[in-house]
Protein backbone atom coordinates (compact mmCIF):
# COMPACT_ATOMS: atom_id res chain seq x y z
CA UNK A 1 0.00 0.00 0.00
CA UNK A 2 1.43 3.36 -1.00
CA UNK A 3 0.54 6.38 1.09
CA UNK A 4 1.38 10.00 1.67
CA UNK A 5 0.27 11.85 4.72
CA UNK A 6 -0.04 14.76 7.07
CA UNK A 7 -0.46 14.72 10.84
CA UNK A 8 -0.45 17.34 13.58
CA UNK A 9 -0.26 16.91 17.34
CA UNK A 10 1.69 18.28 20.28
CA UNK A 11 3.93 15.23 20.26
CA UNK A 12 4.51 15.67 16.54
CA UNK A 13 5.49 19.30 17.06
CA UNK A 14 7.96 18.36 19.80
CA UNK A 15 9.34 15.56 17.68
CA UNK A 16 10.13 17.95 14.85
CA UNK A 17 11.71 20.74 16.88
CA UNK A 18 15.16 19.38 16.11
CA UNK A 19 14.33 19.15 12.40
CA UNK A 20 12.99 22.71 12.30
CA UNK A 21 16.01 24.09 14.15
CA UNK A 22 18.30 22.28 11.75
CA UNK A 23 16.46 23.60 8.70
CA UNK A 24 16.46 27.11 10.06
CA UNK A 25 20.16 26.80 10.87
CA UNK A 26 20.93 25.83 7.31
CA UNK A 27 19.01 28.87 6.06
CA UNK A 28 21.02 31.15 8.35
CA UNK A 29 24.27 29.69 7.10
CA UNK A 30 23.16 30.04 3.51
CA UNK A 31 22.85 33.80 3.88
CA UNK A 32 26.54 34.05 4.59
CA UNK A 33 27.08 34.77 8.28
CA UNK A 34 25.16 36.54 10.99
CA UNK A 35 21.75 37.69 9.78
CA UNK A 36 21.21 41.39 9.71
CA UNK A 37 18.26 43.71 9.90
CA UNK A 38 17.16 42.80 6.36
CA UNK A 39 17.10 39.10 7.15
CA UNK A 40 15.01 39.59 10.28
CA UNK A 41 12.44 41.56 8.29
CA UNK A 42 12.27 38.81 5.70
CA UNK A 43 11.90 36.16 8.38
CA UNK A 44 9.06 38.10 10.01
CA UNK A 45 7.34 38.46 6.62
CA UNK A 46 7.48 34.71 6.09
CA UNK A 47 6.16 33.91 9.57
CA UNK A 48 3.33 36.43 9.31
CA UNK A 49 2.31 35.15 5.87
CA UNK A 50 2.12 31.50 6.99
CA UNK A 51 0.24 32.48 10.16
CA UNK A 52 -2.28 34.47 8.11
CA UNK A 53 -2.80 31.54 5.72
CA UNK A 54 -3.43 29.22 8.68
CA UNK A 55 -5.82 31.64 10.36
CA UNK A 56 -7.90 32.35 7.25
CA UNK A 57 -8.30 28.71 6.26
CA UNK A 58 -6.05 28.88 3.19
CA UNK A 59 -3.69 26.23 4.54
CA UNK A 60 -6.60 23.87 5.16
CA UNK A 61 -7.85 24.47 1.62
CA UNK A 62 -4.39 23.69 0.24
CA UNK A 63 -4.24 20.45 2.24
CA UNK A 64 -7.77 19.43 1.26
CA UNK A 65 -6.91 20.04 -2.39
CA UNK A 66 -3.78 17.90 -2.12
CA UNK A 67 -5.79 15.18 -0.41
CA UNK A 68 -8.18 15.18 -3.36
CA UNK A 69 -5.23 15.10 -5.80
CA UNK A 70 -6.09 18.64 -6.99
CA UNK A 71 -2.49 19.83 -7.19
CA UNK A 72 -3.15 22.78 -9.50
CA UNK A 73 -5.85 24.09 -7.17
CA UNK A 74 -3.50 23.78 -4.17
CA UNK A 75 -0.83 25.75 -6.04
CA UNK A 76 -3.32 28.39 -7.21
CA UNK A 77 -4.67 29.03 -3.72
CA UNK A 78 -1.19 29.29 -2.21
CA UNK A 79 0.18 31.60 -4.92
CA UNK A 80 -2.80 34.01 -5.00
CA UNK A 81 -2.80 34.45 -1.24
CA UNK A 82 0.95 34.87 -0.93
CA UNK A 83 0.92 37.56 -3.62
CA UNK A 84 -1.57 39.45 -1.47
CA UNK A 85 0.18 38.84 1.85
CA UNK A 86 3.84 39.55 0.99
CA UNK A 87 5.18 43.08 0.30
CA UNK A 88 6.03 44.13 -3.28
CA UNK A 89 9.54 43.14 -4.30
CA UNK A 90 9.63 40.04 -2.08
CA UNK A 91 9.83 36.78 -3.98
CA UNK A 92 8.83 33.43 -2.50
CA UNK A 93 9.04 29.68 -2.76
CA UNK A 94 6.23 27.76 -0.97
CA UNK A 95 6.46 24.00 -0.49
CA UNK A 96 4.50 21.24 1.20
CA UNK A 97 6.45 18.07 1.91
CA UNK A 98 10.12 17.23 2.18
CA UNK A 99 12.60 18.25 -0.51
CA UNK A 100 12.88 14.67 -1.77
CA UNK A 101 9.09 14.28 -1.94
CA UNK A 102 7.41 17.64 -2.59
CA UNK A 103 3.62 17.51 -2.76
CA UNK A 104 3.46 21.08 -4.09
CA UNK A 105 6.03 23.76 -5.01
CA UNK A 106 4.91 27.33 -5.77
CA UNK A 107 6.74 30.47 -6.95
CA UNK A 108 5.40 33.92 -7.87
CA UNK A 109 4.50 32.65 -11.33
CA UNK A 110 5.14 29.69 -13.59
CA UNK A 111 8.34 30.99 -15.22
CA UNK A 112 11.03 28.38 -15.73
CA UNK A 113 13.88 30.28 -14.07
CA UNK A 114 12.51 30.64 -10.54
CA UNK A 115 14.44 27.70 -9.11
CA UNK A 116 17.76 29.28 -10.12
CA UNK A 117 16.73 32.67 -8.78
CA UNK A 118 15.86 31.08 -5.43
CA UNK A 119 19.16 29.20 -5.27
CA UNK A 120 21.17 32.32 -6.15
CA UNK A 121 19.38 34.76 -3.81
CA UNK A 122 21.89 36.79 -1.83
CA UNK A 123 19.82 36.74 1.33
CA UNK A 124 16.77 34.65 1.98
CA UNK A 125 14.75 33.64 5.03
CA UNK A 126 12.21 30.97 5.77
CA UNK A 127 9.33 30.01 8.03
CA UNK A 128 8.33 26.41 8.80
CA UNK A 129 4.92 25.21 9.93
CA UNK A 130 3.60 21.69 10.31
CA UNK A 131 0.49 20.64 8.47
CA UNK A 132 -2.53 20.99 10.72
CA UNK A 133 -4.87 18.32 9.32
CA UNK A 134 -4.70 14.55 9.49
CA UNK A 135 -4.88 13.90 5.78
CA UNK A 136 -3.37 11.18 3.69
CA UNK A 137 -4.18 9.92 0.22
CA UNK A 138 -4.28 6.16 -0.12
CA UNK A 139 -3.25 5.43 -3.69
CA UNK A 140 -3.34 1.64 -3.47
CA UNK A 141 -5.39 -0.56 -1.18
CA UNK A 142 -6.18 -4.29 -0.90
CA UNK A 143 -9.68 -4.87 0.48
CA UNK A 144 -11.31 -8.11 1.62
CA UNK A 145 -15.11 -7.79 1.33
CA UNK A 146 -17.89 -9.96 2.74
CA UNK A 147 -20.97 -9.76 0.50
CA UNK A 148 -23.78 -12.30 0.88
CA UNK A 149 -26.53 -10.67 -1.20
CA UNK A 150 -26.81 -8.61 -4.43
CA UNK A 151 -27.16 -5.31 -2.56
CA UNK A 152 -23.89 -5.88 -0.70
CA UNK A 153 -22.17 -6.77 -3.96
CA UNK A 154 -23.54 -3.68 -5.72
CA UNK A 155 -22.53 -1.32 -2.93
CA UNK A 156 -19.04 -2.77 -2.66
CA UNK A 157 -18.55 -2.37 -6.41
CA UNK A 158 -19.36 1.35 -6.05
CA UNK A 159 -16.98 1.81 -3.14
CA UNK A 160 -13.84 0.28 -4.69
CA UNK A 161 -11.64 3.02 -6.19
CA UNK A 162 -9.40 2.75 -9.25
CA UNK A 163 -6.04 1.37 -8.15
CA UNK A 164 -7.53 -0.69 -5.32
CA UNK A 165 -7.68 -4.46 -5.50
CA UNK A 166 -10.32 -6.49 -3.75
CA UNK A 167 -11.59 -9.99 -3.11
CA UNK A 168 -15.32 -10.43 -2.48
CA UNK A 169 -16.95 -13.52 -1.03
CA UNK A 170 -19.94 -14.78 0.96
CA UNK A 171 -18.27 -18.08 1.87
CA UNK A 172 -16.76 -18.47 5.33
CA UNK A 173 -14.13 -20.93 4.13
CA UNK A 174 -12.98 -18.56 1.40
CA UNK A 175 -13.10 -15.54 3.70
CA UNK A 176 -10.98 -17.24 6.36
CA UNK A 177 -8.69 -18.64 3.68
CA UNK A 178 -7.78 -15.11 2.58
CA UNK A 179 -7.07 -14.08 6.16
CA UNK A 180 -4.85 -17.13 6.63
CA UNK A 181 -3.03 -16.54 3.34
CA UNK A 182 -3.95 -19.97 2.00
CA UNK A 183 -5.88 -18.98 -1.14
CA UNK A 184 -3.53 -16.37 -2.61
CA UNK A 185 -0.27 -16.34 -0.66
CA UNK A 186 0.83 -13.13 -2.42
CA UNK A 187 -2.37 -11.21 -1.64
CA UNK A 188 -3.37 -10.05 1.84
CA UNK A 189 -5.94 -7.40 2.82
CA UNK A 190 -4.99 -3.99 4.18
CA UNK A 191 -8.56 -3.67 5.46
CA UNK A 192 -11.70 -5.79 5.85
CA UNK A 193 -15.08 -4.41 4.71
CA UNK A 194 -18.23 -5.94 6.28
CA UNK A 195 -21.07 -3.74 5.01
CA UNK A 196 -24.04 -5.89 6.13
CA UNK A 197 -23.18 -9.47 7.08
CA UNK A 198 -26.45 -11.39 7.37
CA UNK A 199 -24.89 -14.80 8.09
CA UNK A 200 -24.39 -16.30 11.56
CA UNK A 201 -20.66 -16.86 11.49
CA UNK A 202 -18.91 -19.76 13.14
CA UNK A 203 -16.73 -19.10 16.17
CA UNK A 204 -13.68 -19.74 13.98
CA UNK A 205 -14.64 -16.97 11.53
CA UNK A 206 -15.31 -14.51 14.35
CA UNK A 207 -12.00 -15.47 15.94
CA UNK A 208 -10.10 -14.82 12.73
CA UNK A 209 -11.63 -11.37 12.34
CA UNK A 210 -10.91 -10.44 15.96
CA UNK A 211 -7.31 -11.65 15.64
CA UNK A 212 -6.95 -9.57 12.46
CA UNK A 213 -8.04 -6.40 14.31
CA UNK A 214 -6.20 -7.11 17.54
CA UNK A 215 -2.55 -6.97 16.54
CA UNK A 216 -0.19 -6.05 13.75
CA UNK A 217 2.19 -8.99 13.53
CA UNK A 218 5.04 -10.02 11.27
CA UNK A 219 4.44 -13.60 10.15
CA UNK A 220 6.88 -15.26 7.75
CA UNK A 221 8.31 -11.85 6.94
CA UNK A 222 4.91 -10.31 6.11
CA UNK A 223 2.70 -7.95 8.08
CA UNK A 224 -0.59 -9.45 9.23
CA UNK A 225 -3.63 -7.68 10.66
CA UNK A 226 -5.37 -4.38 10.01
CA UNK A 227 -8.51 -2.27 10.39
CA UNK A 228 -12.16 -3.10 9.77
CA UNK A 229 -15.19 -1.15 8.48
CA UNK A 230 -18.52 -2.60 9.65
CA UNK A 231 -22.24 -2.05 9.13
CA UNK A 232 -24.54 -2.58 12.11
CA UNK A 233 -26.30 -5.61 10.63
CA UNK A 234 -23.03 -7.52 11.00
CA UNK A 235 -23.23 -7.21 14.78
CA UNK A 236 -26.92 -8.06 14.90
CA UNK A 237 -26.62 -11.19 12.78
CA UNK A 238 -23.86 -12.58 14.97
CA UNK A 239 -25.16 -11.74 18.43
CA UNK A 240 -24.61 -14.42 21.05
CA UNK A 241 -23.56 -14.67 24.69
CA UNK A 242 -20.48 -12.42 24.92
CA UNK A 243 -19.15 -14.23 27.99
CA UNK A 244 -18.72 -17.64 26.36
CA UNK A 245 -17.94 -16.63 22.78
CA UNK A 246 -15.70 -14.38 20.69
CA UNK A 247 -18.67 -12.07 20.15
CA UNK A 248 -17.84 -9.99 23.24
CA UNK A 249 -14.33 -9.34 21.94
CA UNK A 250 -15.73 -8.44 18.52
CA UNK A 251 -18.03 -5.84 20.12
CA UNK A 252 -15.15 -4.35 22.09
CA UNK A 253 -13.01 -4.14 18.94
CA UNK A 254 -15.68 -1.79 17.54
CA UNK A 255 -16.05 0.26 20.72
CA UNK A 256 -19.27 -1.41 21.91
CA UNK A 257 -19.83 -2.54 25.50
CA UNK A 258 -21.05 -6.18 25.63
CA UNK A 259 -23.91 -6.93 28.01
CA UNK A 260 -24.10 -10.58 29.19
CA UNK A 261 -27.51 -10.01 30.81
CA UNK A 262 -29.32 -8.82 27.68
CA UNK A 263 -31.09 -10.96 25.09
CA UNK A 264 -29.46 -8.78 22.43
CA UNK A 265 -26.05 -8.20 24.08
CA UNK A 266 -24.56 -4.84 23.23
CA UNK A 267 -26.95 -3.98 20.37
CA UNK A 268 -30.67 -3.41 19.76
CA UNK A 269 -32.55 -3.26 16.46
CA UNK A 270 -35.26 -0.74 15.61
CA UNK A 271 -37.32 0.25 12.61
CA UNK A 272 -38.70 3.75 12.30
CA UNK A 273 -42.39 4.48 11.68
CA UNK A 274 -43.91 3.90 8.26
CA UNK A 275 -43.32 6.63 5.67
CA UNK A 276 -40.50 8.12 7.73
CA UNK A 277 -37.29 9.24 6.11
CA UNK A 278 -34.47 10.40 8.35
CA UNK A 279 -30.95 11.64 7.81
CA UNK A 280 -27.78 11.03 9.75
CA UNK A 281 -26.23 14.33 10.79
CA UNK A 282 -22.46 14.59 10.71
CA UNK A 283 -21.59 16.19 14.04
CA UNK A 284 -17.79 16.16 13.79
CA UNK A 285 -16.41 17.67 10.59
CA UNK A 286 -12.76 17.70 11.71
CA UNK A 287 -11.99 14.01 11.19
CA UNK A 288 -10.49 12.52 8.04
CA UNK A 289 -13.80 10.78 7.23
CA UNK A 290 -15.82 13.98 7.34
CA UNK A 291 -13.55 16.93 6.60
CA UNK A 292 -14.16 18.78 3.35
CA UNK A 293 -17.31 16.84 2.41
CA UNK A 294 -19.91 18.63 0.25
CA UNK A 295 -22.69 17.46 2.60
CA UNK A 296 -23.35 17.46 6.35
CA UNK A 297 -26.03 14.78 6.56
CA UNK A 298 -26.72 11.46 4.87
CA UNK A 299 -30.21 10.20 3.92
CA UNK A 300 -31.84 7.00 5.10
CA UNK A 301 -35.14 5.33 4.27
CA UNK A 302 -36.02 4.48 7.85
CA UNK A 303 -39.23 2.53 7.35
CA UNK A 304 -37.63 -0.02 5.02
CA UNK A 305 -34.32 -0.75 6.70
CA UNK A 306 -33.35 -1.57 10.25
CA UNK A 307 -31.22 0.67 12.38
CA UNK A 308 -29.15 -0.35 15.37
CA UNK A 309 -28.69 1.13 18.82
CA UNK A 310 -25.63 0.27 20.88
CA UNK A 311 -23.95 1.38 24.05
CA UNK A 312 -20.35 2.45 23.67
CA UNK A 313 -17.69 1.12 26.03
CA UNK A 314 -16.52 3.62 28.62
CA UNK A 315 -13.21 1.75 28.77
CA UNK A 316 -12.47 2.88 25.22
CA UNK A 317 -13.73 6.46 25.51
CA UNK A 318 -10.24 7.97 25.02
CA UNK A 319 -10.04 6.29 21.61
CA UNK A 320 -13.63 6.69 20.40
CA UNK A 321 -15.18 9.49 18.35
CA UNK A 322 -18.77 9.83 17.22
CA UNK A 323 -18.75 11.48 13.79
CA UNK A 324 -22.47 11.08 12.95
CA UNK A 325 -25.65 10.95 15.04
CA UNK A 326 -29.26 9.89 14.50
CA UNK A 327 -32.19 11.49 16.23
CA UNK A 328 -34.25 9.11 18.32
CA UNK A 329 -37.70 9.26 16.73
CA UNK A 330 -39.44 8.35 20.01
CA UNK A 331 -37.59 11.00 21.99
CA UNK A 332 -36.08 13.86 19.99
CA UNK A 333 -33.90 14.90 22.92
CA UNK A 334 -31.92 11.65 22.58
CA UNK A 335 -29.46 10.75 19.86
CA UNK A 336 -27.79 7.50 18.79
CA UNK A 337 -24.24 7.21 17.47
CA UNK A 338 -24.55 6.77 13.71
CA UNK A 339 -20.88 6.66 12.73
CA UNK A 340 -18.39 5.61 15.38
CA UNK A 341 -14.64 5.44 14.79
CA UNK A 342 -11.98 4.03 17.09
CA UNK A 343 -8.29 4.91 17.00
CA UNK A 344 -5.46 2.48 17.62
CA UNK A 345 -5.31 1.83 21.37
CA UNK A 346 -1.90 2.85 22.69
CA UNK A 347 -0.93 2.16 26.30
CA UNK A 348 2.57 3.54 26.73
CA UNK A 349 4.86 1.67 24.35
CA UNK A 350 2.27 -1.08 23.85
CA UNK A 351 -0.19 -0.58 21.00
CA UNK A 352 -2.92 -2.90 19.87
CA UNK A 353 -6.46 -2.97 18.42
CA UNK A 354 -6.23 -1.48 14.94
CA UNK A 355 -8.62 1.24 13.75
CA UNK A 356 -12.29 0.49 13.19
CA UNK A 357 -15.31 2.32 11.77
CA UNK A 358 -18.89 1.29 12.59
CA UNK A 359 -22.09 2.48 10.89
CA UNK A 360 -25.23 1.64 12.88
CA UNK A 361 -27.42 1.09 9.78
CA UNK A 362 -27.96 -1.43 7.02
CA UNK A 363 -25.54 0.57 4.95
CA UNK A 364 -25.42 -1.40 1.69
CA UNK A 365 -29.16 -2.04 1.55
CA UNK A 366 -30.18 1.53 2.32
CA UNK A 367 -27.74 3.11 -0.13
CA UNK A 368 -29.18 1.12 -3.05
CA UNK A 369 -32.76 2.25 -2.43
CA UNK A 370 -34.29 3.50 -5.71
CA UNK A 371 -35.82 6.49 -3.90
CA UNK A 372 -32.35 7.97 -3.56
CA UNK A 373 -30.87 10.01 -6.35
CA UNK A 374 -27.26 9.59 -7.41
CA UNK A 375 -26.00 12.38 -5.14
CA UNK A 376 -27.58 10.83 -2.04
CA UNK A 377 -26.22 7.38 -2.83
CA UNK A 378 -22.80 8.88 -3.46
CA UNK A 379 -22.82 10.26 0.09
CA UNK A 380 -22.85 6.74 1.51
CA UNK A 381 -20.23 5.62 -1.01
CA UNK A 382 -17.92 8.51 -0.09
CA UNK A 383 -18.18 7.84 3.63
CA UNK A 384 -17.46 4.14 3.12
CA UNK A 385 -14.45 4.93 0.91
CA UNK A 386 -13.00 7.32 3.45
CA UNK A 387 -13.62 4.83 6.25
CA UNK A 388 -11.70 2.15 4.35
CA UNK A 389 -8.83 4.56 3.70
CA UNK A 390 -8.70 5.72 7.29
CA UNK A 391 -8.73 2.31 8.99
CA UNK A 392 -6.06 1.01 6.60
CA UNK A 393 -3.42 3.54 7.60
CA UNK A 394 -0.45 2.23 9.46
CA UNK A 395 1.99 5.15 9.74
CA UNK A 396 1.75 8.93 9.86
CA UNK A 397 4.44 10.97 8.14
CA UNK A 398 5.42 14.46 9.23
CA UNK A 399 5.04 16.91 6.36
CA UNK A 400 6.40 20.47 6.77
CA UNK A 401 5.07 23.55 5.04
CA UNK A 402 7.97 25.87 4.24
CA UNK A 403 7.86 29.42 2.93
CA UNK A 404 11.14 30.86 1.64
CA UNK A 405 11.29 34.60 0.92
CA UNK A 406 14.00 36.77 -0.60
CA UNK A 407 14.63 40.05 -2.39
CA UNK A 408 15.85 39.90 -5.93
CA UNK A 409 19.42 41.01 -6.74
CA UNK A 410 19.65 44.49 -8.22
Amino acid sequence: MRERGFVFSLDACLATVVMMIAVAGVAHLETGGTPGHGYLKLERCAQDALSAMNGTGVTKHVIDSLNNLQYSEAARAARENLLLLLPPGVSFRYTVGTEDNLLVEVYRDNSDNWRGRWENAAERALAVHLTCEFIRTVESLDVLIWADDPQDEWFASQVIKPGWTYRMTGSENTFVGYLEGKIEPNWYPDVIFLPDVSVYWSENTLRRVVDYIMFKLIVDGRERGGGVVVGGDTLWSNRRDPMISTYGEFLLMLGISPNPFDQDPGIERVRWPENSSYRMELVDLTHYLTTGLPFQDVPYQGDDYYQYVYKTSWLLDPWLRTLGEWENWENESLTWPGLLVREVVNLGIFGFMERTALFNVRMAQSSSDNRFDHVETQGWVTLAQRALEWVSRQKAELQPIVLYVWRERR
